[in-house]
């Protein structure tokens, strides 16, 4: 048993569990997360009348064209249900369409109409003004060493098994 399980296992109840600096840094990106949907929200979501679901929605049709609301579900760690309902209410704003997998009739994927990819330009300046409010005291190496560090993780094998 390595020292930290023997901590684990010796601890009293009243005292706190030994923190890995592994999970010391996923703690913290867990609070930076949720530290940088609050302006999210604010300064983009509510701003164009959306949730931060129906953008994040948004933002992977953007980038990757097409995909199901299983795909979506599992690509922004949200509920399938949740997914569904943005869907439905992209939908409803007529941004988004179904379309029929010629090879599997029974996937049917959706992707952003021409109001949807005008819509998505739209909240493009807002993100862009936040994004530079957020990182914009970020040297060019932090910038580069954050961003190479994001694309690792987002990369990760473990992730998307």
């Amino acid at each position: 048993m390595n020292s930290a399980g023997k901590a684990e296992q010796g601890a009293r109840k009243d005292e706190l569990p030994v923190i890995s600096s592994n999970l010391n840094l996923h703690i913290q990106m867990l609070k930076l997360t949720t530290l940088i949907s609050q302006p999210m929200r604010e300064w983009v979501a509510k701003p164009h009348d959306l949730s931060i679901e129906d953008i994040k929605i948004m933002i992977c049709l953007g980038d990757q064209g097409e995909l199901t609301g299983r795909e979506l579900s599992d690509l922004l760690a949200i509920q399938p249900m949740a997914a569904s309902r943005a869907i439905a209410a992209l939908m409803e704003k007529g941004w988004l369409k179904r379309k029929t997998d010629r090879k599997d009739r029974r996937r049917r994927p959706v992707s952003l109409t021409p109001d949807g990819l005008d819509a998505y330009r739209a909240i493009i300046p807002s993100m862009a003004a936040l994004a530079d409010k957020l990182y914009g005291s970020f040297n060019g190496r932090e910038r580069d060493f954050l961003y190479s560090a994001i694309t690792s993780i987002l990369n990760n094998e473990m992730i998307h098994s």
